[in-house]
């Protein structure tokens, strides 16, 4: 039900409009599916793993493309690539002029603030020595000194004759490449030629927690002078994995009293202590089983959609718990006159015809959902599937033996039906015994048709329209508290940003993203170590592995140029945090 909901946002928030653009995840049977799928593959059979094979019991370490590597890293981290630099991941930092005639150079104060302001982010988030070039830290003011940026006061210093020069180099290395000799700053400049009235700042915190959280709690909400305020903040994926993280834990009261009230309604539920415990043993277990098998046998990743399966899951064992615990108090009155085997075996029926139409409605869902390959609704209709079969199976093995346990032991297992009727009026007890079971019983076939006409809306949906997409990168991040002005709006994005590092000397670790059917899948040459050979022109070497792979991918990346190029398109990476409006604050200046 929560996935549907969230297909239902998602396609009304953030449609394709160009069939040709390769943006995010997208639905199958499309076009464009199949070309980023095809994409997809050729990247990952070129990567570092095959053009320096090895054989599966090799001790030999396989190179990576530079120093830094991290096979974790996620493909939509935002990376800014300059020469003689380790490819790094970035926290994006965009600031706009508050007045829409200023620029950079217009003014020297505004220039010198500018200044000041990188030297502080520099001195304070990066570990970046004052007498080379950083490659942590990228920024208009730095680029513009050629990496000679060394002080404070060289900020004050700076007179209206290095201004004008500063401008004109800029000028030059914006309209003429080839006449352009500083190449980081004609880098820098291709990321911000959608605007004049905005300049970008990239840090590279490295994972480091404490600065991490520093910088989002100063900077967020962020003016200067009421010169220029800080428009949008782009994290890193890892980066932003962090933050929620932390956040989750700085929350985490809230998180004590939703666990308190479901413990609350499942007292009212289930008026027995010992069936209780049982539950959150069954909960608790079939959490691990899932997680588990999820994570380390099916190796897909964690997203905040696993929270969502969880509070689902555990809506789905508060209705379970309670047709146990009615069809075990109906039976158990005929301990007399039935035997112990007799009123297990009734009540196995009783919720068996229960359950079964409940969960296998849910589970048809999720199978449909999962049919998009939208790799976090995948993510979600795998780990809520999980959740429901495992927790199916383990409740006909363990509630029965715990329902022959108390019928043996009855004496002696605390119940809370007599302390109910002290602390509780007879009127509200008797209330809640009739409102909870006309809610679940009496409504059964409300929820069984509400479940049934969710499962062909998302059959309808996801087949016709097959342009529904999701932006991955975005999900965890769009969790954090945010502002965001009307005045203030970016074009969609229009172009293809797929970090092809990503998989290029990185292992087999990842899930696939889009399920590549095998028909998909290119034809690319790849040599065992055991075959590689060092003659010259031959089809097991080295050389003619990687020029006849990388050729395929460099003539189906051509085949797409044209396509592209039919219609304008603006540089946007597609995890974006947006924060118009910036605290005054101070405290990094």
């Amino acid at each position: 039900m929560t996935s549907i909901c969230i297909i239902f946002f998602v396609y009304n928030r953030d449609q394709i409009h160009y069939k040709n653009l390769l943006r995010g995840f997208q639905a199958h049977g499309t076009k464009v599916s199949d070309e980023y799928r095809k994409l997809i593959a050729l990247i990952r059979e070129t990567q570092t793993e095959h053009l320096y094979p090895h054989a599966i019991n090799s001790k030999t370490f396989q190179p990576t493309p530079y120093s830094s590597f991290n096979s974790h890293i996620n493909p939509c981290s935002k990376r800014f690539y300059v020469s003689k630099c380790p490819i790094l991941p970035y926290t994006e930092l965009t600031f706009e002029f508050n007045d829409n005639n200023t620029k950079l150079f217009d003014d020297l104060n505004t220039f010198k603030s500018v200044c000041k302001l990188e030297w502080n982010l520099r001195t304070f988030y990066t570990n970046c020595s004052t007498n080379h070039s950083c490659c942590q830290f990228i920024g208009p003011v730095e680029l513009l000194f050629n990496d000679q940026l060394i002080s404070y006061e060289q900020c004050d210093n700076i007179t209206q004759n290095d201004l004008d020069e500063y401008n004109q180099e800029w000028l030059l290395c914006k309209t003429s490449s080839s006449s352009c000799l500083n190449s980081k700053l004609e880098n820098y400049l291709t990321y911000i030629k959608s605007s004049s009235l905005i300049f970008k700042i990239y840090i590279s915190i490295e994972n480091n927690q404490i600065k991490l959280r520093h910088l989002y709690d100063t900077i967020y909400n962020y003016r200067y002078k009421e010169i220029f305020y800080l428009k949008f903040l782009n994290f890193d994926f890892n980066d932003e994995e962090i933050l929620f993280n932390y956040y989750l834990e700085k929350n985490d009261y809230l998180i004590y009293l939703t666990i308190c009230l479901y413990l609350f309604c499942l007292v009212l539920f289930v008026k027995n202590l010992f069936f209780i415990l049982i539950i959150i043993f069954h909960i608790l277990l079939t959490y691990f089983s899932c997680f588990i098998i999820y994570y380390y046998l099916f190796h897909f990743p964690i997203t905040i959609l696993n929270y969502t399966s969880i509070i689902l899951y555990l809506f789905f064992i508060l209705i379970d718990s309670y047709l146990w615990y009615t069809c075990w108090f109906i039976n158990k009155h005929r301990r007399d006159d039935c035997t112990i085997q007799r009123i297990i075996e009734n009540l196995l029926t009783q919720t068996f015809f229960y359950l079964i139409p409940k969960n296998l409605t849910a589970i048809i869902v999720f199978v449909i959902t999962y049919t998009n390959q939208i790799i976090v609704l995948q993510c979600f209709t795998v780990f809520s599937f999980l959740l429901i079969t495992i927790s199916f199976f383990i409740s006909f093995i363990l509630y029965p033996v715990a329902f022959i346990f108390i019928l043996r032991y009855q004496s002696s297992i605390p119940t809370i039906e007599h302390l109910s009727h002290r602390f509780i009026t007879n009127t509200t007890n008797c209330f809640l015994n009739r409102i909870v079971p006309y809610l679940i019983i009496r409504l059964k076939a409300l929820w069984l048709i509400l479940l049934t006409i969710i499962s062909i809306l998302a059959f309808l949906i996801i087949f016709q329209w097959p342009k529904l997409q999701f932006n991955v990168c975005r999900l965890t991040f769009d969790t954090l508290p945010f502002h965001s002005s009307s005045n203030n709006q970016e074009n969609s994005l229009n172009s293809l940003d797929i970090d092809v590092t990503y998989y290029i000397g990185s292992h087999w670790e990842v899930p696939n993203e889009s399920l590549i059917p095998l028909k998909d899948i290119p034809i690319l040459d790849y040599n065992s170590e055991n075959k590689m050979t060092s003659r010259p022109d031959g089809i097991d070497t080295f050389a003619y592995a990687l020029q006849h792979n990388l050729s395929q991918l460099i003539q189906f990346c051509s085949s797409l140029s044209p396509e592209i190029h039919k219609k304008p398109f603006v540089y946007k990476h597609y995890h974006r945090h947006i924060s118009s409006e910036i605290f005054n604050n101070s405290s990094v200046m």
